[in-house]
């Protein structure tokens, strides 16, 4: 019994940590939309069953600190369905409804996505944060050019 108590205790942590990186994505969302809405959004579709969205933590939560100023994320759960409807009342407030609409079954998905709602790059559980910054700095690119 003891075992078991250990296991699940374990089990959570990293729900625990998924969690907090979500809200905290959230958070810096809100913050960066109300600061600069010219910014390109990076948007993540997550579910907690997702093995590629868990390896992608690390990842996101390095986009979300080191680029900050240059994107706004967001993350749209899929999770389950209150996860998911919390997520298409999100997406249709952003302008993002029919991208979710056509992604929400691609968890492990990440799509830099210009101010004018046009997908820029979409990534499919890609580790590397230099792979987003050549995407990122490219459109910064032309868009100042």
């Amino acid at each position: 019994m003891e075992e078991f108590a250990m296991r699940s205790r374990s089990a959570l942590l990293p729900a625990l940590v998924i969690g907090l990186a979500l809200a905290a994505s959230g958070l810096f969302a809100s913050a960066a939309a109300a600061e600069d809405a010219s910014l390109p959004r990076l948007v993540k579709i997550h579910a907690d069953w997702c093995g590629t969205c868990v390896a992608l933590e690390p990842t996101w939560a390095t986009l979300v600190a080191d680029f900050a100023d240059r994107i706004e994320p967001h993350v749209f759960d899929v999770t389950d369905r209150p996860r998911l409807r919390a997520s298409r009342e999100r997406a249709e407030a952003l302008g993002l409804a029919d991208f979710l609409a056509v992604n929400q079954g691609r968890t492990g998905t990440v799509a830099l996505i210009a101010p004018d709602g046009r997908v820029i790059e979409k990534f499919k559980g890609e580790l590397r944060v230099d792979r987003y910054e050549a995407a990122l700095a490219s459109w910064e690119q032309g868009r100042d050019g």
